[in-house]
Order: C-alpha cells, then sequence, then structure tokens
C-alpha cells in the first residue's frame, strides 16, 4: 500500500475507470522529467454495489493476487472513511504530535519489518506479492484496534513502486525523486548568493543519494561565506559541472533484510568527513545510505584518525535506527575504537 501525496500527477480518469500514475525512470537517461513510465490503477468497490466506496489497487498483480486483495479490503471495509461523519470525534489539540506518538508506538513491531510510517504517510511493504495479504491484514487489526482509519481516495494497494516522503520507492530500490535531480540538472550557475544557497538546500534534500556531498558542495560554500560579495570563480563552475554529471546516473539505494549485517566506509579530508553504509549481495556492495558533512572550526584541526571517528559518530547519530536493528562492521585499518570516548567529550 502506497500513500497519496506522491509528486507526480495522476492522470483524468479513463472511460474504463482506469488511471495512469508515473511509476519510475529507466536507468541511465538522465532526463527523468518527461517519462511516462506507467503503471494503471484499478478502481474496486470496497462496498460491493456502492459506486461511491471506492480505492485502487495496481493492475500488475497476477490474476489471483487481484483477487486475494479485493478480497482482503472488502473484508477490512471498516477501517476506511469516506465521510467525516464515519471518523469518531477527535481532540484537534496537539493531535499533530499525539498522534506521531501513538502510530510510532502501535506500529512498533512492524516499523523496518513491513511498514514505514512519516506522520500520515503510510507504507506498507512486502517482498513478495503473496505476502502482501498477510502484511495488510496485521496492519488492518492494529488500525482497528485503536480506531484508526483511512482515506481510501489517498490510497493504491498491490502497486510496485511509487512515492514516499520525496523518494522513489520501486521493488529494487529507493530512487531520488526525478523531480528534484531536474532541479539541479536545469539550473544554470548561480549569479547571486541566494541562488548559490537555493542550490546547497537542493543539494542537501539528495545528500542521502550523492557520495560525499559535503566535499562536492566545499566550493559552493566557500562564496558562501562571502556574503558582502559574490564571485563565481572556477573551481565553483567546475564543482557545478561535476555535480551535473554525478546526478545524471544517481545511484540505486538498497533497503536491508532484518537480520542482515551491514558495513560502513569512512572517508576523511582536511575539511569534510563522509561515510557510506552498504550491503554486501552475492559479492556485490550495494549501497544503502551515504552521509556527509563539512567539518567546522576545531573539528577541522583534528589528526587523521580522529575525524575518522567523528565520520562515525556522526553516521551512527544519523543512521540510528539501522545501528539499532542491524550489526554494523566498521571497514578502517585505524585503531578508531580508544579515539570515540575523547569525540564524544568534545561532543
Amino acid at each position: 500500500m502506497l500513500p497519496g501525496g506522491c509528486a507526480y500527477k495522476e492522470a483524468p480518469p479513463s472511460k474504463k475507470g482506469k488511471s495512469i500514475c508515473t511509476k519510475e525512470v529507466p536507468e541511465g537517461t538522465g532526463t527523468p522529467a518527461k517519462v511516462q513510465l506507467a503503471e494503471v490503477l484499478l478502481n474496486i468497490e470496497i462496498i460491493p454495489g456502492h459506486p461511491d466506496k471506492t480505492t485502487q489497487i495496481g493492475s500488475q498483480m497476477s490474476e489471483e493476487t487481484k483477487k486475494e486483495v479485493v478480497r482482503c479490503l472488502q473484508r477490512n471495509a471498516d477501517i476506511f472513511a469516506w465521510t467525516p461523519q464515519d471518523l469518531e470525534g477527535i481532540d484537534l489539540k496537539n493531535a499533530g504530535a499525539t498522534y506521531q506518538r501513538l502510530v510510532d508506538k502501535i506500529f512498533r513491531p512492524q516499523i523496518g519489518r513491513n511498514i514505514d510510517i512519516y506522520v500520515d504517510d503510510m507504507l506498507v511493504k512486502s517482498k513478495r506479492a503473496g505476502d502482501h495479504v498477510a502484511d495488510l491484514e496485521e496492519t488492518f487489526s492494529v488500525l482497528r484496534k485503536y480506531r484508526l482509519k483511512l482515506n481510501p481516495s489517498k490510497c493504491a494497494f498491490g502497486v510496485r513502486g511509487g512515492c514516499f516522503l520525496g523518494f522513489m520507492v520501486t521493488q529494487r530500490g529507493i530512487k531520488a525523486n526525478p523531480l528534484k535531480i531536474r532541479a539541479i540538472l536545469d539550473m544554470k550557475a548561480p549569479t547571486c548568493i541566494n541562488e548559490v544557497q537555493q542550490l546547497t538546500r537542493r543539494i542537501a534534500a539528495l545528500s542521502r543519494f550523492i557520495s560525499k556531498a559535503a566535499e562536492k558542495s566545499l566550493p559552493f560554500f566557500k562564496v558562501l561565506r562571502k556574503a558582502k560579495t559574490f564571485e563565481w570563480f572556477a573551481p565553483c563552475q567546475q564543482a557545478f559541472e561535476k555535480l551535473k554529471i554525478y546526478l545524471a546516473g544517481p545511484p540505486l539505494l538498497v533497503k536491508p533484510s532484518p537480520g542482515d549485517t551491514l558495513y560502513l566506509y569512512l572517508s576523511a579530508t582536511s575539511q569534510a568527513v563522509s561515510s557510506v553504509l552498504i550491503r554486501e549481495e552475492e559479492e556485490k556492495q550495494m549501497p544503502i545510505y551515504y552521509v556527509s558533512k563539512v567539518l567546522n572550526g576545531a573539528e577541522g584541526r583534528y589528526i587523521p584518525i580522529e575525524k575518522m571517528a567523528r565520520a562515525l559518530v556522526i553516521t551512527a547519530r544519523r543512521l540510528r535506527p539501522y545501528f539499532l536493528s542491524h550489526p554494523i562492521g566498521v571497514k578502517t585499518n585505524m585503531p578508531l575504537k580508544q579515539t570515540l570516548g575523547k569525540l564524544d567529550t568534545l561532543g
């Protein structure tokens, strides 16, 4: 099940009551904005005989799986709300924070295993099509127990990919939002401080997909430090062009399976630290998440081993959910253990 709110526009329903939703971009195109690789969404009645009470399912499932998903949705029609009258009274005071704490608590056994949640965006995920109905039933039972309901017009069940938290989630892994990539690829060289700030914000939004993002952005940060005078140096233009080349074919990030041992590679330069969390799959190393940070103040005066330890601390804090749920091996030839206590004291 995927949430609504995808960055791509859904086409008007066709005569057959179907709709087209942009799904993902073929690898290597580098020009995702106009690609129309689509999946047809089928309108189905959750309550038979009530054409106003519908939701949507993916069309690429087998016929048997489609029937199972439809039967599952019809069995659980009570967890959908079509009008405000279908909802029980809710105290709206601090509703946002209260709701986030609630879903974090009630779905704790499922989060990371077969569900991801951020505020009111919910993704029920299944590695195999045959497991999807069971994963939905488990989720619906929790919703029913705590009297929560879904808006069927913002749901799609049994689809192979979609937009979640600004990223494209597919069977193969997680891709950067092509609209965010296009925003940088279409940019001209900045001509003022505000445009440089806009560029660095766009890079930050894609940083988990960019190896050594902080290091790649150093020339832009140097421009920002001279806020009173703007000058776009040759190194800035070179870094800008290299960034565009990199983003023309960004990496596909994978999701680890429960119990996987993950590995962390660390890197440090005079001005930035970086890391990449990877999973080994059939002797291939697949990236999960890139982390990087510009070193400020006293951090820039650390000796190399302290910088590597700092990179580990920053990564552990940023990727805490991975560190809590997986054994992680740090790939390094430096004795980091003795340095970590000192860096914790330094902050």
